[in-house]
């Protein structure tokens, strides 16, 4: 209505009737905001959006906001009420609840306008981001680009990105490759990686959580209940970081592992300084050093030809 009438007054009425019918709206959303001091950031009440698959709706990112605002410790309760919150995201499914739980009572949430650099090509590693609501995109220089600026990649709802998650970068880097900035208003949830090591690692050990996750294993089908329930007693959760040997080549594997989160590679010796070589890869389900747990002694009869190493950020 503002539009035809502002055309029927001329094309400087129109821009007229356009900048105050935006100031109208955002007026209404600063003083919805406002109603709301529990929620910080323009993403509290502009994001309209019903929840879909991988994304979050507008009220679970009000309540998400609420639970992780500044300031506040954020207690088991209110970390595995986030948790199922976070479920739809990509990032958070490859996790149980309590690792989410646990990694969303240590994670911070960042809320950042459209156009914002977040990271700059040569900032310090030691952190990593979630994009939990918006896009952020890639900007890369130097090298064959020169003096150019380039946008490469965008990341976005249920991604992440920093240690372990930017292509180029690996352990050994002391600073960003790339930099990264807000393509519209985002909320990130920001993770110090030796933190959420930590946490993720402590987040999920019980018995009836191990008993479930043996009892899909298709080597151990001939066992009854209460044989899975004795092997859950006895496990550990062992937590690697990408890089750390899990067995080495010529090892006699200690114990039997079932990978539950992560990917982990399987590698051959190369010639020279060149390190390990891939040949296969493992995903969460899959198994090794078996002979370990098949010997009544627990002494395995074979030695490992092969290396085990993590191919993501943990395992």
């Amino acid at each position: 209505r503002a539009a035809s009438a502002s055309y029927r007054r001329g094309f400087a009425g129109f821009h007229a009737a356009l900048a105050e019918l935006k100031a109208e709206e955002e007026e209404e959303e600063e003083q919805e905001l406002a109603a709301r001091p529990d929620c910080d950031g323009p993403l509290a009440s502009s994001r309209t959006r019903p929840s879909k698959d991988g994304m979050l709706g507008a009220a679970a990112l009000r309540d998400l906001q609420m639970l992780l605002r500044p300031g506040h410790c954020v207690t088991a309760e209110e970390g595995a009420h986030a948790a199922e919150l976070c479920r739809p995201l990509n990032f958070f499914r490859r996790l149980t609840a309590g690792q989410a739980a646990a990694a969303l009572c240590i994670g911070k949430l960042v809320c950042l306008p459209a156009g914002q650099y977040i990271e700059r090509k040569g900032d310090p590693v030691g952190h990593f981001h979630v994009v939990m609501s918006g896009s952020v995109v890639v900007e890369k220089t130097g090298g064959e680009l020169g003096a150019q600026h380039v946008f490469v990649h965008t990341i976005y709802d249920g991604k992440a990105f920093g240690d372990g998650y930017n292509p180029g970068e690996d352990d050994t880097d002391i600073c960003r490759r790339a930099s990264y900035a807000t393509q519209e208003d985002t909320l990130l949830l920001r993770f110090v990686t030796p933190e959420y090591l930590e946490a993720v690692s402590k987040g999920d050990n019980s018995a009836e959580w191990c008993a479930s996750l043996l009892g899909e294993l298709h080597f151990l089908e001939g066992c009854k209940p209460n044989h899975i329930n004795i092997l859950s007693g006895r496990a550990v959760h062992k937590h690697v970081k990408s890089g750390e040997l899990v067995i080495a080549p010529g090892e006699r594997p200690s114990a039997c592992y079932v990978l539950v989160k992560g990917t982990c590679k399987l590698c051959v010796r190369g010639w020279g300084d060149s390190g390990y070589l891939t040949v296969a890869k493992l995903s969460p389900g899959c198994y090794f050093g078996v002979g370990a747990l098949a010997d009544r002694e627990g002494y395995c009869p074979y030695v490992s030809k092969l290396a085990v190493l993590p191919e993501s950020l943990t395992a």
